[in-house]
């Protein structure tokens, strides 16, 4: 799971930093709002998932991204 959303970050949305579980999104990764919601979309293809606006607003770190995908019964 954590090389997928690695592969959407790097190959579809083109960030460039090193990511790991503690990388947090906005500060480390540069993800703006714009960029969470285009990885919300990806992961939502990928997985087949709804994720809702207001778990979006809760994601802080990479591992947060997995904890959610999770949640929603994805297994590693």
């Amino acid at each position: 799971m954590l090389e997928v959303v690695k592969n959407v970050l790097k190959d579809q949305l083109g960030v460039e930093e090193e990511i790991n579980l503690e990388s947090r999104l906005r500060e480390d990764l540069n993800i703006d709002s714009l960029l969470a919601v285009q990885l919300s979309v990806l992961l939502e293809n990928e997985y087949n998932i709804d994720i809702t606006e207001e778990e979006l607003s809760k994601l802080m770190t990479i591992k947060d991204v997995l904890d959610l995908l999770e949640q929603k019964g994805i297994k590693a």
